[in-house]
């Protein structure tokens, strides 16, 4: 299965870190997993804002540059699991309606079993 992680990124100091270490403990716990982190894609991969044209640091880019980029991968995947905390994220809220919109299986970071 492979399977998207979406949560809280903005109002979240600690998101990389957060992110990264949920995205290894389900490789550990189900290594048949193919999880997909949204810190591993790039907002533009080329550097260039696909909004202003214009070549940014990767802090420079706007929420709308992210979910460029972040919707077409969460759309290869056959499941979305939505952190602690994603209910403030207006990414992750659209993240999460753009999953079930195409019938993707939605999971939250309480459901998921790590026995």
């Amino acid at each position: 299965m492979k399977i998207y992680v979406s949560g809280s990124i903005k109002d979240n100091p600690n998101h990389r870190e957060q992110f990264n270490k949920f995205c290894e403990y389900l490789r550990q716990w189900d290594p048949t997993l193919e999880v997909v982190n949204p810190m591993d894609i790039p907002a533009c991969p080329d550097g260039r804002c696909k909004k202003t044209g214009h070549i940014v640091l990767a802090s420079g880019h706007t929420w709308e540059c992210y979910m460029r980029y972040d919707i077409p991968e969460l759309l290869k995947c056959d499941a979305i699991i939505m952190m602690d905390g994603w209910k403030i994220s207006r990414g992750a809220q659209f993240e999460l309606y753009t999953a079930m919109t195409c019938g993707l299986t939605v999971f939250t970071e309480r459901d998921w079993t790590f026995e």
